[in-house]
């Protein structure tokens, strides 16, 4: 029961929504998680893809690579 809680309250911390605004001055970390994770710039270039949709994209991205450590770390636990 700890270790759901504990799981819990990390996504609720880690996934805060922001603003357009605040989306706007994290393009770079976008890019960065986008390129981590294989995706490259050119082809979500070719997409026309909004900024809001790429924001959600990369939201996507860093949740699962994040819902991956902590599930790691449950495993070790």
């Amino acid at each position: 029961m700890d270790k759901i809680r504990t799981f819990r309250d990390t996504i609720k911390q880690e996934y805060k929504l922001v603003s357009v605004k605040d989306q706007q001055t994290e393009s770079d970390n976008i890019w960065n998680t986008l390129h981590g994770f294989g995706i490259s710039k050119e082809d979500i270039m070719k997409q026309n893809l909004s900024h809001e949709e790429l924001y959600n994209i990369h939201v996507a991205v860093k949740t699962y690579q994040d819902c991956q450590k902590v599930l790691k770390g449950l495993e070790e636990y």
